[in-house]
């Protein structure tokens, strides 16, 4: 169960957009051996994500996400916050569209649940390279016919 609450939020975040999310969760945990227990989104302001890491972490710095991870073996279980707001401001310095943005984002918490990190380069550089496999399987999902069961696409 994927579950969402908002400070702000998004105008595309619509059930469209939600059903292509879960979707393209469960492939990232079907690839990953992982089931789906319960996962959910808190979508708030730089403020109260610094608040929450000053608080939960002890760093007085803003970011994009702080990921809560209660699973135990391969069933997924998290918490995720998420400032909208710095979001933004990344997509415009790296020059993304905002939902693209967004995405990554939202799939850099799961990551980081089911064993990917990004503390040197070359983790970063995995982690990166799987979050750019499912931005682009979210897209890929508008060219699937309806009742197809997607149970991965190969670039």
């Amino acid at each position: 169960m994927i579950t969402y609450s908002f400070s702000l939020k998004p105008k595309f975040f619509n059930t469209e957009f939600k059903n292509r999310f879960l979707l393209t969760v469960k492939n990232i945990l079907h690839n990953h051996s992982f089931k789906l227990n319960r996962l959910h989104y808190n979508f708030c302001n730089d403020d109260e994500l610094l608040t929450l890491n000053q608080w939960s972490l002890q760093h007085d710095y803003y970011t994009d996400i702080i990921t809560f991870n209660y699973s135990e073996g391969f069933f997924l279980e998290a918490e995720v916050f998420i400032s909208l707001e710095r979001v933004k401001e990344n997509s415009i310095t790296y020059q993304v569209d905002y939902k693209h943005e967004l995405l990554r984002v939202m799939f850099h918490g799961i990551l980081h649940c089911i064993g990917y990190d990004d503390h040197n380069e070359m983790d970063k550089s995995k982690m990166v390279e799987q979050e750019d496999f499912y931005i682009q399987y979210f897209y890929n999902l508008e060219n699937v016919p309806r009742g197809t069961y997607l149970k991965s696409i190969n670039f």
